[in-house]
């Protein structure tokens, strides 16, 4: 339940502004959650955010862990990663990247 409202204050305050006209550049600034992983203890989550990128013309993902608790802000720990699964010791966490990058 703590991660739902980590992840709906975290939407909320992207959203959180007086009403006006939605513009193009306003959607390609729309960042997405798009994967989501819990640690087998319960303690982490991993998230990928998507984004557009107007000056490389292409989406860009990160992967982020964070505390399921909120208590601290959350962590990126890879650029292009993506579809993250943690492993059964918890310690470890693995995610598609493109050839060449290192966790």
């Amino acid at each position: 339940m703590r991660i739902f409202l980590t992840l709906f204050a975290l939407s909320a305050a992207c959203i959180a502004r007086p009403p006006r006209q939605t513009l193009p550049q306003d959607l390609v600034a729309v960042k997405n959650i798009t994967a989501l992983a819990l640690s087998p203890d319960g303690q982490r989550i991993a998230f990928v955010i998507r984004e557009a990128s107007l000056a490389e013309d292409k989406y860009k993902s990160g992967l982020w862990v964070m505390p399921a608790h909120g208590a601290s802000s959350p962590r990126k720990v890879l650029d292009d990663g993506d579809s993250p699964q943690w492993a059964p010791g918890v310690k470890k966490l693995a995610c598609l990247a493109p050839r060449g990058h290192d966790a």
